[in-house]
Parts: structure tokens; sequence; C-alpha cells
């Protein structure tokens, strides 16, 4: 075999394993196991997210009374849940607060598992997430809730960008 020869078939199989590393990367950033939903929303760390401490979360979800506003809830007794003139679509979202006036991270609340099919709204319960469909825990590790049993364990649920802005750094905005 030629040299030229050589050159010319490892020229051609890097161009076909270029080209299918290239498909295939593209076929899971288009990959979407939770049903798209537009998300832009904004809260105020020094009133709406005020009691939010390090480690916890609370859930934003529309309001069954009024579509226009979604319902912020601390699932605490001491924190009355309240109204937000912002609507939420889809299920809604969990906010985890990583640390207090620095670190948050938003999240789909539908269940992945069969999200196109079932629709399942997670119900918080303590420090994890529970899918009342499937019977799915998932815990908050690192900077996202992944799995912790059910059929729902290889997918974490959906995550959204979480950026603290504003001219005091007061906001915290939420979209995808």
């Amino acid at each position: 075999m030629s040299r030229t020869h050589f050159q010319s078939n490892i020229i051609k199989f890097c161009t076909v394993l270029f080209l299918f590393l290239y498909l295939e990367s593209c076929k899971k950033d288009n990959w979407q196991y939770i049903p798209y939903v537009k998300v832009n929303l904004t809260l105020d760390l020094t009133s709406e997210l005020a009691d939010l401490g390090g480690g916890d979360f609370i859930t934003v979800k529309s309001d069954t009374v009024n579509p226009d506003y979604s319902i912020v809830d601390y699932h605490n007794k001491k924190f009355p849940n309240f109204e937000i003139y912002q609507k939420i679509n889809g299920n809604g979202l969990v906010v985890y607060c990583a640390q207090k006036g620095f670190e948050y991270y938003a999240f789909d609340l539908t269940c992945p598992y069969k999200a196109f099919q079932n629709h399942c709204t997670l119900n918080k319960d303590g420090l994890i997430l529970i899918c009342p469909c499937c019977k799915s825990k998932f815990l908050f590790s690192g900077n996202n809730f992944i799995p912790a049993n059910g059929d729902s364990t290889n997918l974490p649920l959906m995550q959204y960008q979480a950026y603290i802005a504003g001219s005091y750094g007061q906001y915290l905005y939420i979209s995808n």
C-alpha cells in the first residue's frame, strides 16, 4: 500500500468518525424528556425569597383560580403561601437555595419518567421530591435533583438557568 493511499484511508476514516460523533452529539442535545414550556420568572431575594435558607427549596406553581398569577410555596407553616403576578407554565418549578443570596438552582416540577404521557407533578416531602405516579424520589446532590429510586432512576430533573442580577443583586432570574 502506498503512502498516499494510506493517508487517504486515514482521512476517510477520520471524516466518518467525525461525522458519527457530530451526529450523535446533536441527537443528545436535541433529545428532550420533559415537555418544553416557556420559563421566564423573576423573584425578589429580599422579599419573595427572603425566608429561603441554604439547603432548602420552594415550589412555584400556577394559581388555579387566576392563571396570570403563580403561588410561591415554602411548604412551611411559619411562611404562608403567597401570590405573585407572574404566570408559570407547565407543572411549575422548584427553586433550591444552595447558599442564601449567592447560589440558586431551578428545576421543572415534572417527573421525567414518561413525562410526555403522564405529566406528573412532583410533591415536596421534607427535603425530597416524590412523584405520585411512579413513586420516584429525587434528592438534591451537587447541583441537580437526582433520582434516588423509582422508575426515573436514569433521568434527573430538567434544569433551568437561574442567576442573580439587578442593581443590588436582589433578583433571581429563572429562564430557559
